[in-house]
């Protein structure tokens, strides 16, 4: 199933805008969240398939109006090397080694809602091909706790106070300080 053809079944193209600047919707009484940072990590052993599926993230990105801030792979792969008997039992002499190559792919988007999120995850992960994990790491925005706000404000009148308070006189610059 194509993109755009997913898209439309979902109602989300033309013509609706996920992220618009209007009031923020009201999702079970509380606004919507917003995440500044998503950031997704892509592995596979096949870098075609890795780049291929790379490419559809982006593609799914434009269509929902994500902003995709950073798409890129490393162009070497993480090698592991593992050594283990060739037989289960004995024989401790003959041994084989098994490399593994993994590549690693990098999506950064930024300034979506949560809403957006979810839909854009749910349909990137169910498109997931197969030899190819993702991990996802998303940064919300949220207000500061009032305790911080509270140690916050009590600073800053400290400081009001050491600055409103007269300071010593200026030593020149010949002074030496005495103890």
């Amino acid at each position: 199933m194509s993109t755009l053809l997913f898209l439309r079944q979902l109602s989300l193209l033309p013509g609706r805008r996920l992220l618009s600047s209007s009031a923020p919707s009201v999702v079970k009484g509380r606004p919507e969240r917003l995440f500044p940072r998503l950031h997704l990590e892509l592995r596979a052993h096949q870098p075609a398939v890795l780049k291929s599926y790379a490419w559809f993230i982006c593609e799914a990105a434009k269509h929902l109006e994500v902003p995709v801030t950073l798409s890129e792979g490393e162009p070497e792969a993480h090698k592991t090397r593992k050594t283990l008997l060739k037989s289960v039992f004995v024989h401790s002499k003959h041994r084989v080694q098994y490399e593994m190559q993994t590549y690693f792919w990098t999506v950064r988007a930024a300034n979506i809602t949560e809403s957006t999120k979810d839909t854009f995850l749910e349909y990137v992960q169910r498109n997931l091909p197969e030899g190819v994990s993702m991990k996802v790491t998303a940064t919300e925005m949220a207000p500061l706790p009032e305790a911080v706000k509270k140690d916050l404000r009590s600073k800053r009148g400290q400081q009001d106070s050491v600055e409103e308070a007269p300071s010593e006189s200026p030593r020149e610059e010949g002074q030496k300080e005495t103890l």
